[in-house]
């Protein structure tokens, strides 16, 4: 996946957030992830690639 953004469910929530390609420590297992996700709605909001399901994307910008 690339780095846009996409329409995701989290929790039940459907917002946008922008898919990062990294590598990330997720701080309560100690493993090493491939992606890491951040909403548009609160930034500082970290969530990993399991924690989400992809409803549509990646957006495209208005013409």
């Amino acid at each position: 996946m690339a780095s846009k953004y996409y329409w995701i469910n989290h929790q039940g929530s459907k917002e946008i957030a922008v898919f990062l390609p990294e590598v990330v420590e997720d701080v309560t297992t100690g493993e090493q992830v491939f992606g890491m996700w951040r909403l548009t709605s609160n930034p500082n909001e970290v969530l990993f690639i399991n924690d989400v399901e992809v409803l549509s994307g990646p957006l495209m910008p208005p013409p």
